[in-house]
């Protein structure tokens, strides 16, 4: 039994990757918090170096908060975005001293259809040309804590 363990911990060095589960992540999407002004910051972190093959290109992005929305247009990652929220008419976003959710919309393809990304390893990856990533106030809080924080992940669909 023990040559068997220490053959399959051998294989395992020796193949040199961890057993891969059919998602990949390309950044995060996190609410920073709101100052005593009443201002609030979001970050999105789109960054896909060692995921893929080649940098992602991002045909659109929208960063949600209540009815408020900022859409940004066609970008190649990496990509930081930190924005503002607050009730002046200089922000396009409102703030989120109180929210229990807020989202980011990304656009993979041109036409929303899924894509087929070739992984840094050599691999291709399925996976939808929309997604929606949610950041929801943690179990037992009603609202957003500062600094909580989602990843952005892609999960791997069926096809060609």
């Amino acid at each position: 039994m023990k040559k068997l363990a220490f053959f399959l911990l051998l294989s395992l060095f020796a193949y040199g990757q961890e057993p891969w589960s059919g998602t990949i992540t390309i950044g995060h999407f996190t609410y920073l918090g709101t100052n005593s002004e009443g201002t609030s910051q979001y970050e999105v972190f789109l960054d896909s170096n060692g995921v893929t093959a080649k940098p992602l290109t991002i045909y659109w992005m929208n960063i949600i908060v209540g009815p408020s929305a900022m859409q940004f247009e066609q970008f190649t990652t990496p990509k930081l975005f930190e924005e503002y929220g607050s009730d002046s008419y200089e922000t396009l976003l409102w703030p989120c001293g109180t929210c229990a959710v807020i989202a980011l919309q990304v656009q993979l393809s041109e036409n929303g259809h899924p894509i087929t990304l070739t992984l840094a390893n050599g691999d291709t990856f399925r996976t939808a040309g929309f997604i929606t990533v949610v950041l929801q106030a943690l179990p037992g809080k009603f609202w957003l804590m500062k600094y909580q924080s989602v990843p952005i992940v892609l999960t791997q669909i069926p096809g060609n």
